[in-house]
């Protein structure tokens, strides 16, 4: 009985160690998506207080820099921030977007192709609907691109808000479309938004890029020589002009995704090292003083980094690091708009309505559209058990932009009036876009009570 007991615990924790990672993913996204919201409300808040010179001052007067021999990297607090470490955010994207096209949604062409079709036409639409608004506005096209992004913390924090209401399709369909999204933004980053290169340091990036694949490629696992290039990687391709945050995304790439041992031999280790954790049942000996049963225990997390892949732990290293401290900074920095009556006025010129349009009606009737035209065609099916009020609903949470889309306008617009009525749009059209997207969810869920309500009466 003893024994079994014990077989039972270890079990348990061998469960924990392995399962706790992908948990940790879920609630980094639902939570950051929460502490995003708190740091948006304070920026806001503190923007248009008794205090907001200090804000300013704080984000873009600060400067910190390198300086070695003559050479020179200074740059503003917002500046090392949006460059620096929102590169660390579009690390993470890769390593996910690396994920979901090996083992995820995205693997197979039959199950991508719906997340991957959706994604397009909530990106196209919302472009076409913007441009059309900025007729006789041609100072403002540039920035077609804000609308078409989406936030998907922010986007999983407003859905763990409302609990089991959601279908477990509709956030596997949700976090698949936000990931291609993500994969088109980067893109339009790359191609539409960086400056002209400079193509010395374009050589250094691709020898640095080309090194990090060849060490995968050798069976190097060591996670510190890859983020140590990726630094380097970064650095270069700051120097030639293309946008510094892309690094984040092609170090990704050239993460190893190979295990160090097979599976047959982690399951031989493991029951080794069970039985000794059994054969230590009896020891009188108290936990802190017992170094055999530390010994066992650091071998069973060596097995776990042994049977894992260097990508996988990233990500969930990271995913703490970016919900709870990058994104909620960002928010804090870029969300600070100072709401003055002239600015509220441009609510209604062809910028904000091209944002507000774009992202609370572009993206779920490009989504919808696009997957109601596939099903027609047969060519691909809803995800299991989605109806289509809740595909409406989850294309209106597509269309919650907040983070890309504020990047996209930092990047868009250097006029102070353009990118205030810009990030003014977008935190409209989120908000829009959430109210929408909740409503049509809690709308569904009392349709499918009432139905069954109907059936059990007949």
């Amino acid at each position: 009985m003893r024994r079994s007991r014990l077989k039972l615990r270890i079990a348990r924790q061998l469960q924990y160690i392995v399962t706790e990672p992908f948990k940790k993913f879920m609630q980094a996204n639902s939570l950051g998506g929460n502490l995003l919201l708190v740091a948006l409300v304070i920026g806001m808040v503190w923007a248009n207080s008794s205090f907001a010179e200090q804000y300013y001052a704080l984000w873009e007067g600060s400067y910190l820099g390198v300086f070695l021999d003559g050479f020179v990297l200074k740059k503003s607090l917002h500046h090392w921030l949006n460059d620096g470490l929102m590169a660390i955010f579009f690390f993470l994207i890769g390593l996910e977007i690396k994920r979901e096209l090996l083992v995820g949604e995205l693997s197979v062409w039959r199950k991508a192709l719906f997340p991957v079709a959706a994604a397009a036409g909530g990106m196209i639409m919302p472009a076409v609907l913007f441009a059309a608004l900025q007729v006789g506005s041609p100072e403002t096209v540039r920035g077609w691109a804000i609308p078409t992004a989406t936030d998907i913390a922010f986007a999983l924090g407003v859905l763990s808000l409302l609990g089991k209401r959601v279908p477990v399709t509709m956030k596997i369909f949700l976090t698949a479309l936000a990931i291609v999204d993500d994969i088109g933004a980067i893109l339009l980053i790359g191609l539409f938004y960086s400056p002209a290169p400079a193509w010395g340091w374009l050589g250094a990036g691709a020898g640095i890029f080309a090194f990090m694949l060849y060490l995968n490629r050798s069976g190097v696992r060591n996670v510190s020589s890859y983020l140590g290039l990726a630094v380097l990687l970064w650095g270069a391709i700051l120097f030639f002009f293309f946008h510094a945050t892309l690094a984040g995304v092609l170090a990704a790439f050239a993460i190893p995704v190979h295990t160090r041992i097979s599976r047959a031999k982690a399951a031989e280790k493991g029951d080794a090292l069970t039985r000794k954790l059994q054969t230590l049942v009896s020891s009188e000996k108290k936990v802190l003083a017992d170094p055999v049963y530390h010994d066992v225990l650091a071998q069973i997390a060596k097995l776990y980094r042994d049977a894992g892949t260097p990508l996988q732990r990233l990500e969930h290293a990271l995913h703490p690091a970016v919900a709870y401290a990058i994104l909620p900074l960002f928010a804090l920095a870029n969300g600070g708009v100072t709401i003055q009556p002239e600015l509220l006025g441009s609510v209604t010129e062809p910028l904000s309505l091209g944002i507000i349009a774009g992202l609370s009606l572009g993206k779920p009737v490009g989504i919808v559209g696009v997957c109601w035209l596939l099903e027609k065609l047969g060519v691909a099916e809803r995800p299991n058990g989605m109806s289509w009020r809740q595909m409406w609903s989850a294309g209106c949470f597509a269309g919650i932009g907040f983070t890309m889309a504020i990047f996209i306008a930092n990047l868009a617009f250097v006029e102070v009036r353009f990118l205030e009525s810009a990030k003014l749009a977008i935190l409209l059209a989120s908000l829009i876009s959430t109210f929408l997207g909740v409503g049509l969810l809690l709308g569904c869920g009392r349709a499918l009570k009432n139905k069954d309500l109907l059936e059990n009466q007949v």
